[in-house]
């Protein structure tokens, strides 16, 4: 299913698959991070994308009983199954969205993976406009200078897991778009399944920002 956010999800699944190649071939890492690049500098351009941040903004706030019964985190010492199944049950549903755009399922299931761990960081993320435009800036630069140190040729293997957080933070980006659009009725997922998935996105981009870039020239 082609939506506005295409782009999102081809760039994500492009880099996906050269992460997976990287063993084959470092010009692999290199194609990542050139694509983690060049992407998100356009998404830092495209003003659709937090518009639509702001409508998730707004219907996580209108819908919070909704969202809290989706993501609320069990405390008590004996498991609550309901609770743990509300939450299996939507990132099932979030599957089939993200499968339905075109992302490649392999992809899908590291990126729900990755969403099932940071579940208290879900239940607590404030979607916000302003600040995704700064990480999605931020994630922009560390691509690129991720990008010039590999065609500097520096140890592609202290780079692997940089590139694996560029593609979670690209990922995060297509679930943010996607989420905003009429995808997300043709699967039937609520205003309030829309919202969650839009702190899922936003966590994930967040992964990304945690990338230190070093120059392995000078040992800094």
């Amino acid at each position: 299913m082609v939506t506005e956010y295409g782009y999102l999800v081809a760039a994500s699944n492009e880099m996906h698959r050269a992460y997976l190649a990287r063993h084959t071939a470092a010009a692999n890492l290199a194609r990542a991070a050139n694509l983690g690049c060049d992407t998100f500098r356009e998404l830092a351009q495209d003003q659709a994308f937090f518009s639509d941040i702001s409508m998730l903004a707004e219907m996580r706030k209108r819908n919070a009983a909704e969202v809290e019964a989706i993501v609320r985190v069990n405390t008590l010492a004996v498991p609550n199954l309901e609770v743990l199944d509300a939450f299996t049950n939507f990132l099932n549903a979030e599957k089939r969205v993200l499968i339905a755009s075109g992302m490649d399922t392999d992809l899908v299931e590291m990126l729900i993976g990755q969403a099932n761990q940071l579940i208290d960081q879900v239940r607590a993320e404030q979607i916000d406009p302003e600040l995704m435009r700064a990480k999605v800036g931020q994630l922009r630069r560390i691509a690129c200078k991720v990008a010039d140190s590999l065609r500097r040729q520096q140890k592609h293997e202290l780079i692997w897991g940089d590139i694996w957080k560029l593609t979670i933070a690209a990922g995060g980006c297509a679930i943010v778009g996607l989420n905003a659009t009429s995808v997300v009725a043709t699967i039937g997922l609520s205003t309030a399944g829309a919202a969650v998935s839009g702190a899922i996105g936003s966590a994930l981009v967040g992964v990304g920002t945690t990338i230190v870039v070093k120059d392995w020239f000078d040992g800094s």
